[in-house]
């Protein structure tokens, strides 16, 4: 009878590479097992992590050179181990994966006359999903439309703008845009797995500038003859809605037509008006003062007779007393006149 003895090597070799050790999920690597399977080797493989986390994309715990497949940023320690009939050998393999890294920015509103981004703000700024330490840079910049449209946009004068907190390159930074007109906010961010550009823009209002002409006293009840016209309300700009400034008596109420912008004087007295105008943000008010006065009723008293050639100035009497005398051939001295 024969039997045959192997002599199994007491130098267990192992001969074991990953084609890499690090990537971006989902990441998929070969061990490479370059060992000689004279030995009658048995392997069996592990992962320290939820199998949730990886998988075999081929082979099994006891393939000889495996894939594996990892889903979720972690690090990840692979430990091998070998054996054969005379020893034991063990290798660790320490694998680290990422995310992707995503940014979003919300919509931003409508404002009057300026406005401050705050990229850390949870309603009108940035979002990142992902491990920030995945990002390698950031870079941001701010567009200014050429023609006050959403639209036609280039890189935004340096004065129209200013970082109060952080620069360019901060994540979070804070942008106070000084100028009235249409941004766009971009953000370029660069990760170890993925690159996003992304945008929002904002519309800023030019604030509202009122300019009311205001009328000379005016007057009521002036006579049919006089045809008078009622006042047409002078106003910059013309958009706005006139009002009463307060609550007036309902017989004065349709001294305003502010559908047409006029004021009928009615009726003597002190009136005051309110104009507002209203955009998308911005909204501006003013007020006007109205003073109506009654027409005046003149008593000048009766016809004067005086001497040809008679010097003695005649005193010329009137209620009321402050108006103006008009005549020919007569001179004036406040009430005081004299014939030529």
């Amino acid at each position: 009878e024969e039997i045959t003895i192997t002599v199994i090597s007491d130098n267990l070799d192992l001969q074991v590479k990953p084609d890499t050790i690090a990537g971006c999920v989902p990441l998929d690597i070969t061990f490479t097992n370059t060992t000689s399977d004279t030995d009658e080797i048995v392997y069996k493989w592990s992962v320290d992590k939820p199998q949730t986390q990886w998988e075999y994309v081929q082979g099994s715990e006891t393939e000889k050179s495996p894939v594996f497949n990892f889903n979720k940023e972690d690090v990840y320690k692979v430990s091998l181990e070998a054996k054969n009939k005379c020893n034991t050998k063990y290798l660790d393999f320490e694998i680290q994966t990422y995310d992707e890294v995503h940014f979003a920015l919300d919509a931003l509103p409508v404002v009057c006359g300026e406005y401050t981004f705050d990229a850390s703000s949870a309603q009108e700024g940035l979002h990142v999903t992902g491990t920030q330490s995945n990002i390698k840079s950031i870079n941001w910049v701010v567009y200014k439309s050429t023609d006050n449209t959403n639209g036609n946009y280039q890189v935004a004068p340096s004065e129209t703008y200013e970082f109060t907190a952080g620069d360019i390159n901060t994540l979070f930074p804070i942008i106070k845009i000084k100028e009235w007109g249409y941004y766009k906010i971009e953000l370029q961010a660069q990760t170890i797995c993925n690159d996003e550009t992304i945008s929002t823009t904002i519309e800023i209002e030019e604030p509202i500038v009122i300019t009311i002409t205001k009328p000379d006293p005016l007057c009521a009840n002036i006579p049919d003859e006089y045809n008078q016209n009622p006042y047409t309300l002078i106003v910059e700009p013309t958009d706005g809605v006139w009002s009463w400034a307060s609550t007036v008596p309902q017989d004065e109420q349709d001294f305003l037509d502010a559908n047409n912008k006029i004021f009928y004087p009615n009726k003597p007295g002190t009136y005051n008006l309110k104009y507002s105008v209203q955009r998308k943000a911005c909204y501006a008010e003013d007020f006007l003062e109205i003073i109506v006065k009654d027409y005046p009723t003149l008593d000048i008293g009766t016809d004067i007779y005086v001497c040809e050639k008679d010097q003695t100035p005649v005193l010329l009497e009137a209620m009321p007393n402050d108006g103006v005398w008009e005549g020919n051939e007569v001179s004036f001295d406040g009430n005081r006149s004299e014939e030529h």
